[in-house]
């Protein structure tokens, strides 16, 4: 790990303490740890997706006032998927629409203001963040299997005909994927890793759930450090973030 700089890590922790970096939500302290890993040189970007247009200016405002890059940026949809039967066109139909309505806006974040560049495609997002590879390469199957089980229910519906295929997605048809329990799994794993690991932003995998010195928890205790050096406040706000959202999940 890059030794942090803890130093201009409080500075930017108290720049933005009056703004809402999480747009207030549950991930509001974890939102907050992202920015202090980049202003502490721990990580080169992070990307805040949880805020509505205007706090998205106005946090990027904030940043870009206090020293480091910010700008409102998307990572675009750029997964391929293979569907079992299912012809090259109907396929390219589906990518193409997701590829005009799913970008992943929201603010990214740099350590300087010369080092803002736009930003990388879903496909390579986890790698940017400094996801551990386990973990990513976990949550880009399960986006593949979500995508390729919902373009199978459309067709099932549609038929394997392209234009039938992008004018029901277009006009919001529904369809009932054979199976959700990828995502279900995904969901279990996101509040296990808010209960093992809770400092880390990431969703951990199975693999890193199950050990106690894998590259997540070596993250938690990274992360913890850093929290701990920057502020009290901030370390209290993270444990209290990770069993809020997991006590409410249990309701």
């Amino acid at each position: 790990m890059t030794v942090p700089n803890v130093e201009r890590a409080r500075t930017v922790y108290r720049g933005i303490r009056d703004c809402w970096v999480g747009g207030g939500s549950g991930l509001e302290a974890h939102d907050r740890l992202a920015v202090i890993t980049v202003a502490a040189g721990v990580r080169k970007f992070a990307l805040l997706t949880h805020m509505n247009a205007e706090e998205q200016a106005n946090v990027s405002a904030r940043l870009n006032s206090i020293g480091m890059g910010a700008a409102i940026c998307s990572s675009e949809f750029d997964l391929s998927i293979e569907a079992e039967g299912i012809s090259s066109a109907t396929i390219e139909a589906y990518l193409a629409v997701e590829r005009e309505r799913s970008p992943l806006t929201g603010v990214g974040v740099w350590a300087q203001p010369d080092q803002v560049t736009s930003c990388v495609g879903m496909d390579a997002l986890g790698t940017a963040l400094l996801y551990p590879s386990c973990c990513e390469s976990m949550d880009l199957r399960t986006k593949y299997r979500d995508h390729e089980l919902r373009l199978t229910a459309i067709v099932e519906q549609e038929g394997d005909d392209a234009e039938r295929v992008e004018k029901g997605i277009r006009e919001h048809h529904e369809y009932e994927k054979a199976s959700y329990d990828h995502c279900l799994e995904w969901s279990d794993r996101f509040y296990q890793t808010l209960t093992r690991f809770p400092f880390v932003i990431h969703t951990a995998c199975d693999e890193c759930l199950r050990a106690d010195d894998g590259h997540s928890a070596i993250l938690n205790r990274e992360y913890e450090e850093l929290a701990v050096s920057v502020s009290d406040e901030l370390h209290l706000m993270l444990r209290w973030g990770a069993l809020a959202l997991v006590r409410s999940q249990k309701r």
